[in-house]
């Protein structure tokens, strides 16, 4: 009943649209963590903030609380909601239930660059599921920090995983086709990009993508909560 309070016209209106209750539910918790969690860079009351969408249709604050320089990105699955906030720089954000049955090598091979499909067909079967979701993690987290979606192939960045998928940002590393570049015209630059994997169920799988300046390491902090009852961030 709180979290529907915080919800504008329009939102409660998308939400009631739903007809699957679980999904109902989703879109309930992931509008009440997003206004939270903005809340908590910023003095604005949750119920206050308002949403615009780029071209491609990636959330930002509306403009009238541009000056805040908050970005964030969401993403849902079966089971949990994730919202990753900055300030001053782009951010993207995948979250994926592992556990679902899915035919990676099929998709592999239609989606995934060359360099990807050879490392995943080479590892046993039994680890190519988890490989795969690492690659489609990273790959949706870096789309979504672009803000283009599939106007951007994901087989145009292919990425590298040093050692064992242990999530480290030094051990995660992204090249660009050399004819790909974003639908503005520019050409992205794999130096400027940080990624992170956590593990945070059995179940889950997520990565960050955030754009930094070459050589600038930034840390992302992990943290579980339930809005207005989990533990608000300290020293924002």
């Amino acid at each position: 009943e709180a979290y529907r309070e915080l919800m504008t016209p329009d939102e409660v209106a998308r939400y009631r649209r739903f007809r699957p209750p679980e999904k109902r539910h989703e879109f309930l918790v992931t509008r009440a963590l997003v206004r939270w969690t903005l809340s908590c860079y910023d003095a604005v009351s949750p119920e206050a903030w308002r949403f615009e969408h780029g071209e491609y249709g990636k959330p930002r604050v509306a403009k009238q609380f541009e000056a805040s320089q908050l970005q964030f990105n969401l993403s849902n699955t079966l089971g949990m909601v994730a919202c990753l906030v900055s300030r001053r720089r782009d951010v993207g954000l995948d979250v994926e239930n592992a556990l679902r049955g899915t035919p990676v090598v099929e998709i592999a091979e239609r989606q995934f660059a060359p360099s990807e499909v050879d490392a995943l067909r080479s590892l046993p079967e039994k680890e190519q599921h988890e490989r795969f979701f690492a690659y489609w993690t990273l790959k949706e987290s870096l789309l979504k920090a672009f803000g283009v979606g599939l106007a951007f192939p994901l087989r145009n960045c292919a990425f590298l995983l040093d050692g064992d998928d242990d999530g480290e940002e030094s051990s995660i590393r992204v090249a660009f086709d050399g004819d790909c570049a974003l639908p503005s015209g520019q050409q992205p630059c794999a130096d400027e990009w940080q990624f992170r994997r956590f593990f945070p169920t059995a179940e889950h799988r997520i990565a960050t993508a955030l754009h930094c300046a070459k050589g600038e390491r930034v840390e992302v902090i992990l943290r579980r909560t339930v809005p207005f009852v989990g533990p608000v961030p300290e020293n924002p």
